[in-house]
């Protein structure tokens, strides 16, 4: 098992990481903190030399322009402080922007190159979960330890050395300060990766519970269902177990917390009389007494919010940032191996998803030839969408081979194939991206997008009209939807393209118009469709029929009805099924797809 790395290993490794995003920008911001924690230093000395100054003319009645001179300097100084101050906040603002995005961009590029098998797995999930609280938690934790550097550390060492000047025993003061404290924040770091640990799959249930009301689609469904009173019962409930878990944790941290405060409370009155016994028995004058006493408070603030705030901070965010580069080693498939040809050869396959307990797909051998046009089918949970996926390469066996274009499924980038799946993405863009976003790379072709409209029923006018209400634009039915995910799908050129339930929301009276376009399309193209309607089997060469997982017939549907008898039950149920939505379909006056179009408005 490979040990995990030490604090100070991803501290270096996100440094170099975030460094590297502009790395001028970044080394001017932490100079500017660096000089601001060096000049809130000086400024303990030079209000030593004005309290000295002062009371020396106060006594004397000599020395005014001195005590000016080191008034005027002391101003200058604290105009120094707010500025490099200001100059830092400002540029770690932008800064923190442009890590966020950079390390998103991060998990983004490396998820293009994880098994697609993985997202079925919870586990995986709520890694991928935590990448992200990772790395939104970045720059916050770089900031934090940066500022314990650049510009805490540096206070705490000239401060030391500052006292240790005056009297070496003053430096007592510190270590008053800075050890309980420290301490608590240890302990803090600890419980901190426990909660993380715990929160990743319930915030990930949380972000599910909120996308089912405050999402378009969802709000419809839950106004209509009534479901608004039990999903908001669900979230609260959430909620509840996210603040009880938290809640448990912060306990945890303010009793520490408060014990560490207490030692300080000790330390600051040791503080007052060991400065008291130093002045009264002359070891150190007015000044330094003064001086040090009007800095107590401020060196209290500063290390508080030093160990509490910056110290705590990057000890909640520890295992956040951990999570991250966890998410960033995880192996990738190495997918370089381009199909010039669409024959699919399955060799005893199976397959299993994680965590089950069975195979989904047993021991197929199939072979499909360039060009073929196939049919799968079988009734609700025959395995029908998983095999789908092992013909594409989406999935890779559990046992046996597949072969896609002559190279094995788990070699080939996905250059070369087209799926257009049952639950498609509905993007909120114009209906030209929806559309060319499957083939983005190539020189976007308005005639080609067209021709592909035109033939699909959808309205052409409108190819710059964003298909979302939430934005401004237009909504549009299911069987629309429906429609653009198959245009999305052929406008991307393969060689073999898969469909899975491409007419679901098409009456059989389009269905008829759609299939005869879906074969002159693809013509060339190995063609695979996954459909519960086996009226569409007189468009393809063969069937694959599916039952629990096995295979129960590969053959022509004449061949299946006359071998199998589960497969002519299906035909036979089928057929009268289709019948009266056949009639029904005529009965309410629906059209050919030819004529439908669903006026979008022009773009």
């Amino acid at each position: 098992m490979k040990k995990k790395d030490g604090n100070f290993r991803i501290f270096l490794k996100l440094l170099k990481e975030l460094s590297s995003i502009s790395p001028l920008q970044f080394c001017f911001m932490y100079f500017c903190f660096a000089v601001d924690g060096l000049i809130f230093t000086l400024l303990v000395g030079i209000k030593e030399r004005v309290f000295d100054s002062a009371i020396g003319f106060y006594v004397e009645h000599t020395g005014l322009a001195k005590t000016v001179f080191y008034i005027v300097v002391m101003f200058m100084f604290y105009v120094l402080n707010s500025v490099f101050n200001a100059l830092g906040n400002y540029y770690a603002e932008i800064y923190d922007i442009k890590a966020i995005r950079y390390m998103h961009g991060k998990i983004n590029e490396k998820s293009r190159g994880i098994r697609a098998i993985q997202y079925e797995d919870a586990v995986f999930l709520d890694k991928v979960e935590k990448s992200y609280s990772g790395a939104n938690a970045g720059m916050a934790y770089l900031n934090s330890v940066m500022d314990l550097v650049f510009m805490y550390s540096p206070f705490i060492v000239f401060m030391a050395i500052y006292l240790w000047s005056k009297k070496p025993s003053l430096v007592l003061i510190i270590l008053l300060i800075f050890v309980p404290t420290i301490y608590s924040q240890r302990i803090k770091k600890r419980e901190y990766r426990k909660l993380e640990d715990e929160l990743a799959p319930i915030r990930r249930r949380y972000k599910s519970l909120n996308q089912s009301i405050l999402s378009l689609s969802g709000w419809r469904e839950a106004k209509v269902c009534g479901a608004f009173g039990f999903l908001r019962s669900e979230i609260k409930s959430t909620v509840l177990l996210i603040q009880k878990l938290k809640n448990r944790v912060e306990r945890i941290g303010v009793l520490y917390d408060l014990s560490a405060k207490m030692v300080n409370l000790l330390g600051y009155f040791g503080i007052m009389y060991l400065l008291f016994r130093e002045m009264m028995t002359g070891g150190i004058s007015i000044g330094v007494f003064t001086a040090v006493i009007f800095s107590v408070d401020e060196l209290y603030s500063l290390m508080e919010e030093a160990i509490v705030g910056r110290y705590g901070e990057s000890s909640s965010k520890i295992p956040m940032i951990r999570n991250y580069f966890e998410f960033l080693e995880c192996d990738e498939e190495t997918r370089t191996k381009e199909i010039t040809n669409g024959k699919i050869v399955l060799k005893d396959v199976s397959f299993r998803y994680p965590n089950a307990h069975a195979d989904a797909i047993k021991r197929i051998s199939l072979s499909i030839e360039d060009g073929e046009k196939i049919a799968i089918v079988g009734e609700n949970g025959a395995g029908k969408t998983t095999l789908a996926k092992l013909l594409s390469g989406i999935f890779t066996p559990s046992a046996g081979l597949v072969i896609i274009g002559g190279h094995n499924s788990s070699e080939i980038n996905y250059n070369g194939i087209s799926q257009v799946f049952q639950n498609f993405n509905r993007y909120r863009l114009s209906m030209r991206d929806n559309i060319r976003i499957s083939d983005y790379t190539k020189e976007p072709d308005d005639e080609e997008i067209l021709g592909i409209v035109r033939e699909f029923g959808l309205s052409h006018e409108g190819l710059d009209t964003l298909l979302s209400k939430e934005f401004g634009g237009i909504d549009i039915s299911h069987g629309q939807w429906q429609r653009v995910a198959i245009a999305r799908g052929l406008y991307r050129r393969n060689q073999i393209l898969i469909l899975d339930e491409p007419t679901a929301a098409i009456d059989p009276i389009e269905e008829n118009y759609m299939f005869e376009k879906f074969r002159e399309f693809s013509e060339g193209r190995t063609t695979i469709i996954i459909t519960h309607r086996l009226s569409l089997v007189r468009f393809v060469d063969r069937i694959i029929l599916l039952k629990n997982g096995q295979l129960e017939g590969f053959d022509t549907h004449e061949n299946l009805l006359r071998k199998s008898e589960y497969y002519r039950t299906m035909w036979e149920l089928q057929s009268q099924r289709y019948l009266q939505e056949k009639s029904r379909a005529f009965s309410t006056g629906s059209r050919p797809v030819k004529r439908c179009q669903f006026g979008l408005p022009s773009g």
